[in-house]
């Protein structure tokens, strides 16, 4: 196999310089947030940060999350990745 076929089947691992998880290129679509992740998540009225919610699944692009009883928050609903942001402990 030939040295030009070979990088292009490696992954390629990419460090985003805003401090977020590395991640390989070669997939597409990477999501910000995994299952487990704590996050908080923005009211588009009053433009307040809610939460921490758990990532509990994700789905085409959005996010589903449950509070800290294994609940879903707003009935199931999915969240946009915009409207997230990680919960940080030492906030």
């Amino acid at each position: 196999m030939d040295s030009a076929k070979q990088d292009s089947q490696t992954p390629s691992f990419t460090f985003p310089d805003d401090g977020g998880r590395p991640y390989v290129e070669e997939y597409g679509y990477n999501p910000k947030f995994r299952p487990n992740d704590d996050v908080y998540v923005q009211d588009p009225v009053t433009k307040e940060w809610k939460g921490p919610f758990t990532v509990s699944s994700l789905e085409g692009g959005r996010y589903k999350l449950q509070d800290s009883r294994g609940r879903e928050v707003n009935n199931g609903q999915l969240f946009e990745e915009a409207c997230l942001k990680l919960y940080n402990l030492f906030e």
